[in-house]
């Protein structure tokens, strides 16, 4: 009985929280939009708990369920730019995510997509914005094109944000997540916020806004309540979000100067093991084309910023610390260089190996090696700068930096792969000096419009203020943070 008593309060806690979370996405979602026409949603919430049966579940309106109704898809348009989305867009941001046709494909896109307003409105939001700044040929876009397009992005995330408010209040008031319909709900609201948050990550570039922060700040809330196998019809766009999610929170915690909060799961979720053979539950390289173990270095790096600064600030800062918690993190990063060396394969599969996946996905995979080399180099650039002081000509700086010139130029024929690396390009930018300035800039041209298109253009911002204010840059107080934030706002280079 006591057992009981303390597994419901413990439940009851868990859900304060995440209700705490959902409302504070909530409450700025609605500040972001004040002024447009669109309805409240109550989140009252009585103080009296809410009725428990036997087994301490509680009843609760099922708000989505596994049986979604025939959905009203208005004219044709919203089909066209989801359309759009999946075989053009979706491509471009995220070249790696190819799944197998045994795992369905790209499949549950068009399901989610057409069975969840806030997803489609996002979308076409997303896919407007997109077509005004790519040309579709290889033409500069019409001014006109390009006007009509920003105007419709726009009504489109007003439409999305109104429609997201509704399934936040509809959450709230949906009761604990302890049934599988409930978990259903909250992960079909959770994947709907995260496609949010990618949408955010390039139409906040484009209206100078630091609002991915909002909708990542209370995302992280939301996912650290709900981090336990969900092993239904929508696994595949749950473990997307998943891993996008976990990707954002490692670099949005280098602009902001934090930890990552969601590291207590990385070992759960993203394996601890030096071994790229070591099956994990999210494998990273099949989103961003990285293993999971170099993106965690990156993350590992920015934890130890912010232990960095927090000592600092209280001047207790002791250099021959920080130099034995950096030698543990690069010592982490060199063994498993090495391993991935070892055991990564040539980019030519067996003739034994040849499927239909070998087929679509081969010329985008022999790209994957030198992007896990490029985060892995991208974190030891990083650990030197926040154990040795900022120091751009630094004998091992600058060998560190060619490297990632060196890697970069290599898939100077792959520009959509190239627009992934938002966040390493910005770390060899800022520390770029004499004649790889030259080799830099060729490699942001080799984009093309690319470069104009959501974090990398914040990218390209940064490195050119890093340059232009070179000669006045105080290397006692200068960070990679401070370059990340000398826009104004913090950036999320993803």
């Amino acid at each position: 009985m006591i057992r009981q008593i303390k597994n419901q309060v413990k439940t009851r806690a868990r859900r304060r929280r995440f209700h705490g979370a959902i409302q504070e996405i909530e409450r700025k979602l609605r500040a972001d939009t004040a002024g447009s026409e669109i309805p409240s949603i109550s989140t009252d919430q009585s103080n009296e708990e809410d009725p428990v049966d036997e087994d301490g579940i509680q009843d609760s309106p099922q708000i989505l369920s596994n049986h979604v109704p025939p959905v009203d898809m208005g004219d044709d348009s919203d089909l066209h730019y989801i359309m759009i989305y999946i075989d053009h867009i979706f491509p471009i941001l995220f070249p790696f995510y190819r799944p197998t046709v045994l795992e369905g494909g790209r499949s549950w896109m068009l399901a989610m997509f057409l069975n969840h307003k806030t997803m489609r409105c996002t979308t076409r939001a997303l896919a407007a914005h997109f077509l005004a700044i790519v040309p579709c040929r290889p033409t500069p876009v019409p001014l006109n094109c390009a006007s009509a397009a920003h105007e419709d992005g726009r009504e489109q995330t007003t439409s999305a944000i109104r429609q997201l408010q509704e399934d936040l209040g509809g959450l709230i008031e949906g009761g604990p997540m302890t049934t599988p319909d409930n978990v259903l709900r909250e992960t079909k609201v959770l994947n709907g916020v995260v496609h949010m948050l990618n949408a955010e990550k390039i139409l906040s570039v484009a209206y100078g806004t630091p609002s991915w922060a909002i909708v990542l700040n209370g995302l992280r809330t939301c996912a650290s309540e709900s981090m336990y196998p969900i092993w239904n019809a929508d696994q595949a766009a749950f473990r997307f979000s998943v891993g996008s999610l976990l990707i954002d929170d490692i670099l949005a915690s280098v602009s902001l100067e934090t930890a990552p909060k969601l590291e207590p799961y990385w070992v759960d979720i993203l394996g601890d093991s030096p071994s790229a053979q070591n099956p994990v539950d999210l494998n990273l390289e099949d989103l961003v084309g990285c293993q999971n173990w170099a993106m965690q270095g990156v993350g590992q790096v920015s934890a130890l910023a912010a232990w960095k600064k927090e000592m600092v600030r209280d001047g207790t800062l002791q250099k021959s610390e920080i130099k034995l918690r950096g030698s543990i993190i690069e010592n982490r990063i060199r063994e498993r260089l090495v391993v991935f060396m070892e055991t990564t394969p040539g980019n030519e599969p067996d003739a034994s190996d040849f499927s239909i996946d070998t087929f679509t996905n081969r010329e985008i995979r022999k790209h994957s090696p030198n992007v896990t080399l490029i985060w892995a180099h991208t974190a030891l650039v990083f650990l030197q700068v926040v154990v040795s002081g900022w120091s751009p000509f630094d004998y091992q700086v600058r060998e560190s930096v060619a490297k990632l010139i060196n890697l970069f130029s290599e898939l100077s024929d792959a520009p959509t792969v190239l627009h992934t690396l938002a966040f390493p390009l910005a770390v060899a930018g800022c520390l770029v000096t004499g004649s790889n300035e030259g080799r830099f800039q060729t490699i942001i041209k080799r984009m093309g419009a690319l470069a104009n298109l959501g974090a990398m253009k914040s990218t390209v911002q940064i490195v050119e203020n890093t340059w232009r204010n070179r000669d006045h840059v105080v290397a006692e107080s200068q960070t990679m943070a401070v370059c990340l934030n000398s826009l104004g706002y913090p950036v999320l280079l993803n």
